[in-house]
């Protein structure tokens, strides 16, 4: 078996777990999911911890919500097509608060 047939299996293999590593990161991104602290803290919190923590009352943050975000989420400019959105508006503004 000649020396450059080696090199090449070597970067097929390479290239085969490159694939692999990279279709796994794309399938495996974070989500602002059920068991996120925010939503943690927005679902089951007292309302003085979410105070303490996001700076508003619920009935605050829910109103601050209707004011930023009409029905359908921040206007955009065109189509929205693409990829979903990952985190409803209430996502949005409490990762805002929380930064």
């Amino acid at each position: 078996m000649p020396h450059g047939s080696n090199n090449v299996e070597v970067l097929s293999v390479l290239l085969i777990l490159l694939v692999i590593v990279t279709v796994n990161n794309a399938r495996n991104h974070h989500r602002l999911t059920k068991f996120s602290p925010w939503i943690n803290l927005l679902r089951n919190a007292d309302d003085g911890s979410f105070l303490t923590i996001t700076g508003f009352s619920r009935f605050a943050f829910n109103e601050l919500e209707k004011v930023l975000f009409d029905a359908d989420g921040i206007p955009s400019v065109g189509s929205k097509g693409g990829r979903p959105e990952l985190i409803d508006n209430k996502g949005k503004l409490g990762i805002y608060l929380l930064l």
